[in-house]
């Protein structure tokens, strides 16, 4: 969902979860996306007019490196 914010637009994300099941399973994202996403906020960052924007996109940033840490993606590509 993109919000429009007076310090800048920026994008909230929400992980996908089959509802009513017994188990809850999350729905898997290739590691591609997550880099993808990571260089967005990082960049939405640098653009960002205000520290709290600025602070929130570093933060989510971080969150997807480690995702795609995790997925066994190489950083650095």
């Amino acid at each position: 969902m993109n919000v429009d914010d007076p310090s800048g637009p920026f994008i909230v994300c929400r992980e996908v979860v089959n509802s009513g099941a017994e188990t809850t399973e999350s729905i898997t994202v290739e590691p591609e996306y997550h880099q993808a996403r990571e260089r967005a906020e990082r960049k939405a960052a640098k653009e960002a007019k205000s520290f709290q924007t600025r602070r929130i996109h570093q933060e989510l940033a971080q969150a997807h490196a480690q995702r795609a840490r995790r997925s066994g993606w190489p950083r650095g590509h």
